[in-house]
């Protein structure tokens, strides 16, 4: 176990060191300030030391579906990954796209697994959000529209000692 950046190529190249398989979920979000070193340059340099590795075998890249502008544009068929990339606005979509054009350009036993929204903090609350403040999904607001009255919920959940 160790502790750093994998946005620092020494930190990425010691992480690697004896690894066999590789299951990398590091990323950002919609952090601008960070994104790109982070999620971008950091895959460059697991993808880098795992070229060079004598030991590596599978690389997995649990991705979003950001990159195919999950909520954002219309789908009338499923989507698979044949679909072209189609990342809506922000740098978030931009880098699960640049991520995963860089694992197929290094061309080395690996595959993307998308998952369809990763939760983290209060992701859910905004994913779900009636307000300005909605992230990464439907601009509920702009769909159903803007209620003036006051909305009380249908049901509430306590807990007890």
């Amino acid at each position: 176990m160790m502790q750093g950046s994998i946005e620092h190529q020494e930190t990425a190249q010691k992480a690697m060191e004896g690894v066999i398989h590789v299951i990398h979920l590091a990323t950002c979000k919609e952090t601008p300030s960070q994104i790109m070193d982070v999620a971008v340059k950091g895959l460059f340099w697991l993808l880098e030391a795992a070229r060079t590795s004598d030991t590596f075998e599978q690389f997995i890249l649990i991705d979003g579906d950001a990159g195919i502008g999950h909520f954002h544009y219309p789908h009338p068929v499923p989507v698979t990954k044949q679909q072209k990339h189609s990342a809506y606005a922000g740098c978030y979509a931009l880098s699960k796209v640049l991520e995963e054009v860089m694992l197929e350009q290094y061309n080395l036993n690996g595959c993307c697994l998308c998952a369809p929204w990763i939760m983290e903090k209060d992701d859910f609350k905004y994913h779900l959000s009636f307000g300005e403040d909605v992230f990464g999904g439907p601009r509920w607001r702009d769909i159903v529209g803007a209620y003036e009255m006051d909305i009380k919920p249908i049901f509430s959940c306590t807990s007890s000692p």
